[in-house]
């Protein structure tokens, strides 16, 4: 009877929340339609009737609230029990006087608001509403006349009644409240264990990521070690150029761009080259494209930019024809000569320029449009030659400096701006011009992201 009284007008689609301050409801209603007939019993056989009525009247109205929420009429019957308790609480205390007790029922009506209602303002305005009607039904019952009994022993009744009707209204409230607590409690408990489990696994997650970084990080700087290993050293970039500058930033540890630097005889060779791509991908094509230039002077003897550079594009080719897909991959590179019997430079290029400088006079030696490589249109490569003044500053250079993004608007920074910036500075001594350039770069990047390796090399003869 209990379980089925509680469970009365509850809807399915009700949230849980809901559907425990509806069972608390109906156990409410219950057990004062149970007290509410039980002294109407007793009012009749002692023969007051004016009480009698009241008590059965009360019984009506909770047979009446309880079949509201049996037809699912929530918001009618929630209203109704708030007039019942504003109302006919407040009268009935009025008639029956000062010590009848009935204004206990104040006490469990003042926390009705919550029960019902779940907006705060909403509870807080009802809530202070009752306490005023509270005081004023206090004020009026000291003052006036008990009309409803008329003997010592109906008002003692009267009190046990309303003292054990509102002690045990307002013990269910609490137990509401205490349960709800409870369960929450419980809900909090089971999502911490959830959550600590869950952070337990992202630990070792993280912890068995940090591993395979950490492994991955020392196999990328080990394999920096055997490119730093290739490229040329300073020591014998010095021994060949007096006067030079190099500014070697790549985007990851290792560098698909790299310089190369060879000494045949009177004659330096000098190369800034761009593989494909960038970190590891574009280092292992650059230890690829080095080695095919390190052949075609050392092992089939070529002298001539043109011819290095003819050669080198077939041992790359060569290279990648033997794996199982097709691989493109190759290098832009802009490779001079120094003759330094006669100071004659011989230029060839496949997509990178060679820029000489002199009192800010700027003359551009242009390459050839195809890269080391395989290329659908694929031709000789020619070269040029040219004499050297003493004042001429040379420049070979990557194009990621000029494919930067940055500044104010985000955009790249271009070759014009580049060249105007060599031009500007081209007076400077070569130390202070990588300075100026480093500063440059990393002033146009800002906070984006560097999009790929940078190389630029400056030297005078």
């Amino acid at each position: 009877m209990w379980t089925w009284l509680s469970e009365n007008g509850i809807d399915d689609l009700l949230d849980h929340p809901e559907k425990k301050r509806i069972r608390l409801l109906n156990k409410i209603i219950g057990i004062n339609a149970v007290i509410a007939f039980i002294f109407a019993i007793i009012d009749i056989c002692n023969l007051g009737f004016e009480a009698a009525i009241i008590s059965s009247f009360t019984f009506f109205i909770s047979i009446f609230l309880f079949l509201l929420i049996k037809n699912r009429l929530y918001g009618i019957a929630k209203s109704a029990i708030l007039l019942f308790v504003f109302l006919f609480i407040s009268f009935i205390a009025i008639i029956s006087g000062k010590d009848s007790g009935v204004i206990i029922y104040f006490i469990p009506g003042i926390l009705f608001p919550i029960l019902i209602f779940q907006n705060k303002k909403v509870i807080i305005g009802i809530s202070l509403l009752m306490i005023i009607l509270l005081l004023i039904v206090f004020r009026i019952t000291q003052v006036s006349e008990p009309i409803l009994f008329s003997s010592e022993y109906d008002l003692s009744f009267s009190k046990i009644s309303s003292l054990t009707g509102s002690t045990i209204i307002t013990f269910l409230i609490i137990w509401h409240f205490k349960s709800t607590n409870s369960e929450y409690e419980e809900i909090i408990i089971d999502q911490n264990n959830s959550l600590k489990a869950y952070n337990n696994e992202i630990e070792k997650q993280q912890l068995k990521l940090e591993v395979k970084n950490k492994g991955v990080t020392d196999s990328i700087n080990y394999a920096n070690r055997i490119q730093q290993a290739i490229l040329p050293n300073e020591s014998k970039i010095s021994n060949m150029l007096k006067n030079y500058f190099l500014l070697h930033i790549p985007k990851d540890i290792v560098s698909g761009d790299f310089y190369w630097v060879e000494k045949v005889k009177a004659k330096i060779y000098i190369a800034v080259a761009d593989c494909t791509g960038h970190g590891v991908p574009g280092a292992m094509v650059s230890v690829v494209c080095n080695n095919a230039l390190n052949r075609s002077i050392q092992e089939f003897k070529l002298s001539a930019p043109k011819d290095i550079l003819n050669k080198a594009r077939e041992l790359v080719i060569e290279s990648f024809d033997n794996a199982s897909q097709i691989i493109n991959d190759g290098m832009d590179i802009a490779l001079c000569c120094i003759d330094t019997t006669n100071n004659k430079l011989t230029f060839s290029g496949a997509n990178n320029p060679l820029v000489i400088i002199n009192k800010r006079e700027i003359r551009i030696l242009h390459p050839d449009r195809q890269p080391i490589g395989k290329y659908l249109f694929e031709k000789p490569f020619t070269q040029e030659e040219i004499m050297l003044d003493n004042e001429d500053t040379i420049y070979l250079f990557s194009d990621g400096f000029v494919d930067q993004f940055g500044g104010a608007r985000g955009k790249k920074y271009k070759s014009k701006t580049l060249l105007n910036f060599l031009t500007t500075n081209s007076e400077s001594t070569l130390d202070k011009q990588k300075g100026l350039l480093q500063k440059e770069f990393n002033n146009w990047k800002g906070d984006l992201e560097q999009i790929d390796d940078v190389c630029i090399m400056g030297f005078k003869i």
